[in-house]
């Protein structure tokens, strides 16, 4: 063979090599892949929300999930989560997941492809916490957040909007809203945990706890619609129980709890006050 003729092949080998090199030293040194950064021994993703969304669906094995509304802007921020884990190529919306098996890895390789990387550290995770934060701003609604988690924590924070809320905990872990309203509906389910609401309005909040409590903060508490249920345990109200079972038809407004403890209790605190006992 003409040495000529070996030239391109090469070439080639080279720039390939080279290519595999650069992202080898790239992963090992921390620097920026996409939107990924290395930061206090954290790798930080920041994917920009750029158009409005159906849905954020999240299910991940453990991960604290923060939703914070009144941000600057929207964009979601992951903590030590692999970019090969958040799927933006769907037209509803922006699935997060470290449960998808192989078959699906090699196809969303293939069809969504993402560069060089991907294929090099297709499985690649990063020691640390792992931790979701989802900023909102104030105009921007999206019409369903839909987590699940086998443990961790969820909490959404001053965001008004019209989402559904579906919160699922299989595991151990506490759900909260603070400031928060929706003109929607919100179910939640937590195996172990607690599930706090704190000047949270909604249509509808449906939910249960197999072990844990329901602390509720109100400006009038005991004045909503309520279906509340204790199997095991009390519901109280102002700090006094009112039995295992807190019923009441009629309210001041269109808020409306419909949830049961098994093995647990209710609170109905003011929320000025601390009413509720320290369990």
């Amino acid at each position: 063979m003409k040495k000529s003729s070996l030239i391109l092949p090469i070439f080639s080998i080279v720039l390939i090599a080279a290519g595999v090199t650069l992202c080898f030293v790239g992963k090992a040194k921390g620097d920026v892949f996409d939107n990924t950064v290395l930061t206090e021994g954290d790798y930080i993703h920041t994917t920009d929300i750029t158009s409005d969304l159906n849905n954020i669906v999240i299910e991940y094995s453990n991960a604290e999930i923060n939703v914070i509304g009144g941000a600057d802007r929207n964009y979601i921020e992951t903590f030590n989560i692999s970019d090969a884990e958040i799927n933006t190529s769907k037209a509803s919306g922006i699935t997060i997941s470290d449960t998808s098996d192989y078959f699906s890895l090699a196809y969303d390789t293939i069809v969504h492809f993402n560069g060089i990387r991907n294929i090099l550290f297709p499985g690649q995770s990063y020691s640390g916490n792992k931790k979701i934060n989802i900023y909102l701003t104030g105009d921007y609604n999206v019409t369903q957040l839909h987590f699940t988690l086998e443990n961790g924590n969820i909490n959404v924070s001053h965001l008004d909007s019209n989402t559904d809320y579906n919160f699922t905990i299989k595991g151990k872990g506490d759900v909260s809203f603070e400031e928060t309203s929706t003109k929607s509906q919100a179910y939640v389910k937590v195996n172990e945990g607690n599930v706090t609401l704190k000047q949270f309005g909604c249509v509808l909040l449906e939910g249960n706890i197999q072990t844990g409590n329901l602390h509720c903060y109100e400006e009038n508490s005991g004045k909503h619609l309520y279906n509340l249920t204790c199997e095991n345990g009390m519901v109280y109200l102002l700090g006094e129980s009112q039995g295992s079972q807190y019923i009441v038809d009629t309210g001041s407004n269109a808020v409306n709890i419909d949830f049961s403890v098994q093995y647990g209790n209710i609170h109905l605190n003011d929320l000025e006050k601390n009413d509720q006992p320290n369990e």
